[in-house]
């Protein structure tokens, strides 16, 4: 195997490591997220996830002089996005998160890629074809389990429903951010982000210092952890292997968070799983895959 080949199969080798560490990082976010809830709001939750990622982008690159878009005249679009995609996304499941388990809420959110798949296809013109609809079924299915498991009251289905308005709000998010990925580097991109949406929490800061001290720590760092480590690190990892990796690779690994995320949840949580969470989560997983990967045909006439 000559040097060259070496080397390609080192890098990719690299890029599935930082994979496994992103799915583990995003899937511990919904029982970490579920831990610092316990004794602050969402909406404080939301800050100091926003505070931690936010500094941690501003460390990294701000010093090496590579902060700056290249074009100051997507700084609108970017904020625009970055409000629908970082701080709706982070208010909805932090709300959703209040009445269901971390584990549901891991299941249900990965109904992000059925929902970018139907809008890519709906901005491209295309239309749906048969095993599309089945995977929606099927799907659908599997979420209306999942909501039967946490209890039919009015609380579970809006936790669920919350929960499945932040995943169409993430694709409209990942869909339209498309174009401007194109022209600006995606950190650079997300870490704008990131501060426009803490601009936008910044209401939550009010009282934040006497939450702190009375939460106990294990809440608070479950919150600094959600910031270093799901967005900042998390984020980071996903766009150095999606550099390097076929984009079909890369997100299918959306599959291993959520058996990951409900081991978290019962190891940290005591959530306990039973048959119902599994049955619902399995056909909802189906249909994601059903949908991502023989969802979209022709053009429509």
């Amino acid at each position: 195997m000559s040097s060259a080949a070496d080397s390609d199969a080192r890098a990719r080798l690299v890029a599935l490591l930082a994979l496994c560490a992103t799915a583990v990082f995003w899937a511990s976010a919904f029982p970490a997220a579920k831990a610092t809830l316990s004794y602050y709001t969402p909406m404080e939750t939301v800050f100091l996830r926003l505070t931690v990622a936010a500094l941690c982008f501003a460390v990294v690159l701000i010093p090496r002089g590579v902060a700056a878009l290249r074009s100051w005249r997507r700084l609108p679009r970017v904020v625009v996005l970055g409000l629908i995609g970082v701080f709706g996304y982070q208010a909805l499941l932090a709300t959703g998160q209040t009445s269901i388990t971390a584990s549901a809420a891991g299941l249900v959110i990965t109904a992000v890629p059925v929902f970018t798949a139907l809008l890519g296809a709906a901005v491209a013109g295309e239309r749906l074809r048969a095993p599309a609809w089945v995977g929606l079924a099927l799907g659908a299915t599997g979420v209306t389990v999942i909501t039967a498991n946490e209890g039919l009251d009015l609380g579970s289905i809006r936790g669920v429903g919350l929960i499945i308005i932040a995943a169409a709000v993430t694709a409209v998010y990942f869909v339209y951010q498309k174009p401007v990925l194109r022209h600006e580097r995606p950190t650079v991109f997300l870490a704008w982000a990131v501060w426009a949406s803490l601009l936008a929490s910044s209401p939550a800061a009010f009282g934040i210092w006497d939450r702190i001290a009375a939460a106990p720590l294990e809440a608070t760092l479950a919150g600094v952890y959600l910031g270093i480590f799901p967005m900042a690190a998390g984020y980071g990892l996903y766009t150095f292997a999606l550099s390097r990796l076929p984009a079909s690779v890369a997100s299918s690994f959306i599959y291993l968070q959520p058996p990951i995320s409900v081991l978290i949840a019962w190891l940290w949580l005591d959530e306990q799983p039973n048959a119902l969470i599994f049955a619902g989560g399995a056909l909802a997983l189906i249909g994601v895959a059903l949908v991502t990967r023989y969802g979209v045909g022709g053009r429509r006439g």
